[in-house]
């Protein structure tokens, strides 16, 4: 509602007039004049020389604060559709805000809000905050054989797969086993420890190592006894290879019967029960 001043009248008069502006019908932002419609039918108004005097009226900015909206992905996931929402002050009718955002690159991502253009409002921006949350994937040990007594080491010679890795990404993880100090010929499982990942939640898989019988040739040497004497003990001595560990090998000698002179072959004996780590020829 307009009001005006009036100065000059006597008698208690009281004239006839109407307050208005320019552009009634426009509400947005800026500076108006008001001046005053005299009613010509006003027989007071007929006793006076009238004089009006203009003057402004202001529709300052409408004052908000527009504040981004919480958000969370997943490590590897596309950033969402950021939006915001006022969060102090209120929009007229069905106005709406012109705004973009942007986000930074540091550890606690803030999404912040660019205002655009909004002759009408004064735009305060408040920040949102985008959470990356770890990515969970599995990561399985390759099936593996290694042969008993060769140098063989879990985080170099097993293989892994891992399903969800982004490419280019690299893991800290442990390959572990079952039964880690025993060497022994047989069958071991293989899962993965997380070794502490930024971006990821490491979920085991099982895999499997085999540990393989090593190859072992024993060959006797060749002896020689004078005809009635006892046969020498042992038998004779042997030649083996392929030996780790310092492991001992079970075996017997034995020959072809017979005492007269000739030439007699000598036989070896191994049984895999006792000597389980070895293929024994």
């Amino acid at each position: 509602v307009f009001h005006a001043t009036v100065s000059g009248t006597i008698n208690g008069d009281v004239l006839s007039y109407t307050l208005q502006r320019e552009k009634a019908d426009v509400k947005d932002v800026g500076r108006y004049m008001i001046s005053a419609v005299l009613d010509e039918t006003s027989a007071v108004n007929r006793n006076y020389n009238i004089e009006v005097t203009k003057n402004d009226f202001k529709i300052d900015p409408r004052p908000v604060t527009l504040t981004a909206d919480d958000q969370s992905i997943t490590y590897g996931d596309s950033d969402p559709s950021y939006t915001a929402k006022v969060t102090s002050g209120t929009l007229v009718g069905s106005d709406k805000l012109l705004y973009t955002f942007e986000r930074t690159d540091a550890g606690g991502y803030e999404i912040r809000v660019l205002a655009g253009s909004n002759p009408n409002y004064t735009v305060t921006p408040a920040p949102g905050t985008l959470t990356i949350g770890k990515k969970t994937i599995t990561v399985t040990p390759k099936d593996t054989q290694t042969v008993y007594g060769d140098d063989f080491d879990l985080k170099r010679d097993v293989r892994i797969d891992a399903d969800g890795l982004l490419a280019g990404d690299a893991l800290n993880y442990d390959v572990v086993r079952t039964d880690p100090d025993n060497r022994n010929v047989g069958e071991y499982e293989l899962t993965v420890n997380d070794g502490g990942n930024k971006n990821y939640i490491i979920e085991t898989g099982k895999g499997k190592l085999e540990i393989t019988q090593r190859p072992l040739t024993i060959t006797p040497d060749n002896n020689t006894k004078a005809y009635g004497d006892p046969d020498p003990v042992p038998l004779t001595t042997v030649q083996m290879d392929n030996i780790v560990n310092g492991d001992k090998i079970d075996y017997t000698l034995s020959r072809v019967a017979g005492e007269t002179v000739g030439t007699y072959p000598i036989t070896v004996t191994a049984n895999p029960a006792d000597n389980p780590n070895y293929n024994i020829s």
